[in-house]
């Protein structure tokens, strides 16, 4: 036996007032705020113009240590360490052979 059910979706019973902008930020895989703010503002994004978003200072870590740089080497840096003897220092590279054969099938 069918039933046949007659319904309409809940959308208006699910709404959100207000939302953290650091929880979009988030969502949105770390978009620049600034670019979340326009996307609010010009309604790119589907059910984000709805939103009332509140701001807050707060910066975000993962963005901050994801954008950390480390000081370059000086221009003329020389290393100073002297070897003593015959093999004291040694560079070698320990993996290999490759399990994958190159485009030459070698």
């Amino acid at each position: 036996m069918l039933y046949i059910v007659s319904g309409y979706p809940l959308l208006d019973s699910i709404m959100y007032t207000s939302v953290d902008l650091n929880l979009i930020h988030k969502r949105l895989c770390h978009v620049d705020i600034p670019l979340i703010k326009d996307m609010c503002k010009n309604k790119s994004v589907k059910g984000l113009e709805k939103v009332n978003i509140k701001i807050d200072n707060e910066s975000c870590i993962a963005c901050n240590v994801g954008k950390a740089t480390r000081a370059s080497l000086k221009k003329n840096y020389v290393y100073k360490r002297v070897t003593k003897s015959v093999l004291d220092k040694v560079h070698m590279d320990l993996w290999g052979p490759a399990p994958v054969n190159s485009l030459g099938g070698k």
